[in-house]
C-alpha cells in the first residue's frame, strides 16, 4: 500500500482552460461572419490567459471543437482559425487538433487548453511537427512526457474517405502508424501511452466492403447485406493491430472513442517515459467490465471482422468474431504519479453496468455515468488498487461531456455542475460509441502530493 497526502496547493502544475466565445449583440451587427468573430474572440481570450499567467505558462496542447455543415465547411473554419492564430505572434506553435463536434449553445467554436504552470527553469520543452503529427515534449530531470495530435485520418480537402478509397480501418491504421513513429523517435512504444482519444466520423455507422474482381467498393451499409462492420469497430481493430506487440505492464491507456461529424479519424495522446521512480496504475471499476475483456455479446453487432482485414492485410489469416484481440483496448482510468504530482485520467465513461448499456432517459443515463465515475475515483476503489490517499481528492482539473442530442445539454450541464463543482466543463454534441447511449463523460485531475511511504 502506497500512502499519499494531497498538498494544500491542490491545483497542481497542469491546468485546463475552457474558452467559449462571448459575442455581444453590437458585434453581431458587424458585416463579418459570426464564426470569424467567435474564433477571434476565443483567440483574444487565449492571449489574455497567456499574458495573465506569464512566465509560468506553457501550452501542452489545444483542442478546437467546431460546428460544421459538412467536410468543406469544417475545413474552411479550420483554415480560418489557423490563419488567425498565425497572425498572433504572441502565441507559439503547439499541438493543435480540430474536432468536428459542435459546442453547446449553438456556438461555432470552443477551445480547450491544457497548460503547464511551472517556472521555465524547472523543465525543458520542445514543440515539433512530423507530417501529420504535432507534439510537445516536456522533460524535467529524468521525467519526460509527450502530448501529441495526429490528423492522418482527417481529410484536408473536399474529398470524402470513400472518394479516396479509404475505409475507417485504413485511416485508423494510418493514425496509429504515425503514433508509432513519434513514439519510436523518442525511444517509447505503445506501452508508454497513458491517455488516448480517438475521434471517429460516423462512429456508429456501418461500411460495406465488397470485393469484386480484386477491386474493393465502398458504400454505406445496406441492411439486405450481411457483410457489415461498424466504424467504431474498424477503429478498434486497427488499434488492436498496433497494440498487440506492446508490453502493457502498466495496463492499457485511459481512452475515449467518440464520434465526429465529418468522415475520417484523428487521435490525441499523452505518453510518458519509463522510470523506476514513476508510478503508473491502471484503474478498474467494480461496476463495469474492463472494455478490453468484453465478451462480444454486447459488442456493437460485430459481424465478420475478417472481411476488413482480408481486404487490406493477410487474406490467409482467419479471425474469430468473439476474439478478445479486437475489443476496445483501454482501461477505465489511469493514475500517473511523477515526483510530487499526480495525474488521474478518467476514460470516456457512459451508462454501462458490467458491459450492458443502461436504458433510460438522459437524466438516468447521466446519473449512471456520474455514479460510475464516482465509484472509479472513490477512496475505497483506489485503496483496492494499493493507493491510500489521506483526505479527499481535490476537484477535477477539467471535465468533458459528449452529448448526443442538443436538447439534452441543459440537463447534462446542470448535473455535471452539481456533481463536479466549479471546474472547467466543456459540453459538445457528439455520437457515442453505442447507438443507445446518450452521453459520455471524461475527466482529468492533476494535483500536488507528498508520498508518505
Amino acid at each position: 500500500m502506497i500512502s499519499l497526502k494531497i498538498k494544500e496547493d491542490k491545483k497542481g502544475i497542469k491546468r485546463i482552460f475552457v474558452i467559449y466565445p462571448d459575442i455581444h449583440a453590437d458585434k453581431r451587427q458587424i458585416p463579418t461572419p459570426i464564426h470569424i468573430l467567435e474564433i477571434d474572440d476565443c483567440l483574444n481570450k487565449l492571449k489574455l490567459i497567456v499574458h495573465d499567467n506569464f512566465p509560468n505558462f506553457r501550452i501542452l496542447k489545444i483542442t478546437v471543437f467546431v460546428s460544421c455543415k459538412n467536410l468543406q465547411d469544417f475545413t474552411e473554419k479550420k483554415n480560418e482559425f489557423t490563419e488567425l492564430l498565425k497572425s498572433n505572434s504572441d502565441l507559439s506553435e503547439f499541438p493543435l487538433l480540430f474536432v468536428a463536434q459542435p459546442p453547446a449553445n449553438n456556438m461555432n467554436v470552443a477551445v480547450e487548453v491544457l497548460a503547464l504552470m511551472l517556472p521555465a527553469s524547472e523543465y525543458v520543452y520542445e514543440y515539433g511537427n512530423m507530417d501529420n503529427i504535432s507534439f510537445c515534449k516536456v522533460a524535467s530531470g529524468e521525467y519526460m512526457e509527450i502530448y501529441g495530435t495526429i490528423t492522418n485520418g482527417t481529410n484536408n480537402n473536399p474529398l470524402t474517405p470513400f472518394d479516396k478509397g479509404e475505409s475507417v480501418y485504413q485511416q485508423s491504421m494510418g493514425c496509429f502508424e504515425d503514433l508509432k513513429n513519434i513514439l519510436e523517435k523518442n525511444n517509447l512504444d505503445f506501452g508508454n501511452v497513458v491517455r488516448q482519444w480517438g475521434y471517429i466520423g460516423g462512429i456508429t455507422n456501418y461500411e460495406l466492403r465488397i470485393t469484386n474482381g480484386g477491386k474493393t467498393n465502398n458504400r454505406l451499409f445496406d441492411s439486405a447485406q450481411s457483410d457489415k462492420i461498424e466504424n467504431y469497430q474498424m477503429f478498434n481493430m486497427a488499434r488492436a493491430e498496433f497494440y498487440k506487440n506492446a508490453d502493457w505492464k502498466y495496463g492499457y491507456p485511459a481512452a475515449t472513442g467518440i464520434g465526429a461529424n465529418v468522415e475520417g479519424c484523428s487521435i490525441e495522446f499523452v505518453a510518458t517515459n519509463d522510470n523506476p521512480n514513476k508510478l503508473i496504475i491502471p484503474l478498474h471499476n467494480p461496476k463495469q467490465s474492463d472494455a478490453h475483456r468484453y465478451t462480444g455479446k454486447n459488442f456493437n453487432n460485430l459481424l465478420n471482422p475478417a472481411l476488413i482485414r482480408g481486404n487490406f492485410r493477410d487474406k490467409s489469416k482467419s479471425f474469430n468474431i468473439n476474439d478478445e484481440s479486437d475489443t476496445p483496448k483501454f482501461e477505465r482510468g489511469k493514475i500517473v504519479i511523477t515526483g510530487e504530482t499526480l495525474d488521474l485520467y478518467v476514460s470516456g465513461t457512459a451508462a454501462i453496468i458490467g458491459e450492458v448499456s443502461v436504458s433510460g432517459d438522459i437524466r438516468e443515463q447521466t446519473k449512471t455515468t456520474l455514479d460510475n465515475i464516482t465509484k472509479l475515483c472513490s477512496k475505497e476503489n483506489l485503496e483496492e488498487h494499493g493507493l491510500f490517499i489521506e483526505g479527499d481528492l481535490p476537484l477535477f482539473s477539467g471535465v468533458r461531456a459528449y452529448i448526443k442530442y442538443p436538447q439534452d445539454i441543459p440537463v447534462v450541464e446542470k448535473m455535471c455542475r452539481k456533481k463536479f463543482g466549479d471546474v472547467p466543463i466543456l459540453c459538445v454534441i457528439a455520437d457515442v460509441c453505442r447507438e443507445e447511449l446518450l452521453v459520455e463523460i471524461e475527466a482529468f485531475l492533476n494535483c500536488n502530493i507528498d508520498i508518505q511511504n
